[in-house]
């Protein structure tokens, strides 16, 4: 979804998320990222009410808003190409949504609706109603067993944290001594370790190494995604920078 946002606040992305979750439903999962505007109290108030899950990508580790990012790039170039070319922004995001999308074959439009969109040009009129939802799940099987074959090959599982566990914690281009003190999401594989210095932090599994682990660029596979896996919603919210219970702060 694409909206224009009046300003940047957490009431102007409420109100906008509102709209959309009006339109099309209350999402099961909101991933976004450690802004100002998904850490304050007004938006924790909207996961409790409207009954989201909502989670943050950790520090120092993007991967996990990866998706978001690339749509907000690609919308960023359909603005700079209708400019450059005076052409109805609208009409450039109605084309967008009306194009099939690489390994999948379909475009927005038929996975959200089913169907093709109207547009300028002719069509027919038995393309606008064609059901096409039972050749999605296949393509989207296929598509992510090659994903996960193509990942497999450079990924390997990191061993859980324990509580009271000595790790080294990256910093920078460092490695820096700490003790985990417990793990904070499972969904997100965050942990809450503590620095000599009496300093908590939030960091996923990937910052995080055994006494014995290499420091080279061993990474955990990431986490599947798919609410279908998800246990239940809740009004949780994780933010970077909140207070956890027992804890005074955590970077």
């Amino acid at each position: 979804m694409v909206k224009l946002l009046r300003d940047t606040t957490s009431c102007g992305v409420i109100r906008e998320m509102k709209s959309i979750f009006a339109r099309h439903g209350i999402a099961d999962i909101v991933v976004s990222d450690n802004g100002p505007q998904y850490a304050s109290a007004e938006f924790s108030s909207l996961a409790e009410e409207w009954r989201f899950k909502h989670v943050t990508s950790s520090p120092g580790y993007a991967q996990y808003n990866a998706k978001p990012e690339r749509a907000v790039q690609t919308v960023k170039n359909l603005l700079k190409k209708a400019q450059s070319s005076q052409c109805d922004l609208y009409i450039a995001l109605l084309e967008y949504r009306n194009t099939p999308m690489e390994g999948i074959g379909l475009s927005p439009a038929l996975l959200l609706m089913g169907r093709r969109l109207r547009t300028k040009l002719p069509t027919s009129s038995a393309l606008l109603t064609t059901d096409t939802m039972s050749q999605v799940h296949e393509q989207l099987k296929q598509r992510q067993k090659k994903q996960k074959q193509n990942y497999d090959r450079m990924a390997k599982y990191l061993p859980d944290l324990q509580p009271g566990e000595d790790i080294r914690m990256q910093k920078g281009d460092s490695w820096k001594p700490a003790v985990v003190l417990e793990k904070h999401d499972s969904f997100m594989k965050a942990f809450i370790v503590k620095t000599p210095d009496g300093k908590l932090f939030r960091r996923n599994r990937i910052h995080l190494r055994k006494t014995r682990e290499t420091d080279s660029s061993t990474f955990e596979k990431s986490i599947d995604m798919d609410t279908d896996s998800q246990q239940h919603r809740t009004g949780r919210s994780w933010g970077f920078g909140s207070l956890l219970k027992g804890l005074k702060s955590w970077h």
